[in-house]
């Protein structure tokens, strides 16, 4: 559902300093699932300049100072 529900220019929006990766930090499927997106629109098609960056969305600390990494791992 995800993969047919956003894109990867949805990954780079923040919403209260957090990005989706770290909503979902939690769930390793959704962010296999994101890797996965990011992996197969590369292989297909030129990806815009703000997509090829999207992997370090998930070092950028939320309001807290802590990333979507960080959360991930401390689970």
């Amino acid at each position: 559902m995800v993969k047919e529900s956003v894109s990867l220019e949805s990954f780079n929006m923040a919403f209260n300093s957090c990005s989706l990766f770290h909503y979902f930090s939690h769930k390793p499927h959704v962010i296999q699932l994101i890797y996965d997106l990011y992996e197969s629109e590369k292989s297909f098609r030129k990806l815009k300049p703000s997509e090829e960056y999207l992997p370090l969305q998930i070092l950028n600390p939320d309001l807290e100072g802590k990333s979507a990494l960080y959360r991930a791992v401390s689970q």
